[in-house]
């Protein structure tokens, strides 16, 4: 099987210049919302454009139409306000750290079941 190569241009190059089983996306400097893409077949003499500028912008219309949440600006503005809420805050506000670095809870040592001997 055959490589196929992409090239990024201003212009579709001259047929010498074309490389035969190759994408070819132009976006033209003067024309920034712009944009088509061409390809060869086994010769470089035989091209086609597959997307024009109108194309992508139904491909991006259609992408962004499907990608939508449905969730309304409250919603989304209560979830992202929510994003790190915690309902044990007062809790995770005492864990802390000592001067050599261990962990504390409200200032001391954390004890725990193995402290026990009669386990």
């Amino acid at each position: 099987m055959s490589a196929i190569s992409f090239f990024r241009e201003t212009a579709l190059p001259a047929l010498n210049d074309r490389v035969a089983r190759s994408f070819y996306l132009i976006g033209p400097a003067g024309e920034p919302d712009h944009l088509e893409l061409y390809i060869t077949g086994n010769t470089a003499a035989n091209i086609k454009r597959l997307y024009t500028r109108a194309d992508i912008i139904q491909l991006i219309s259609d992408t962004v139409s499907a990608e939508k949440p449905n969730s309304t600006p409250t919603q989304l503005d209560d979830a992202v306000s929510k994003a790190h809420a915690h309902s044990n805050m007062t809790k995770l506000g005492k864990v802390g750290e000592d001067a050599q670095s261990n962990m504390t809870y409200n200032g001391s040592l954390p004890k725990t079941g193995w402290d026990k001997e009669d386990w």
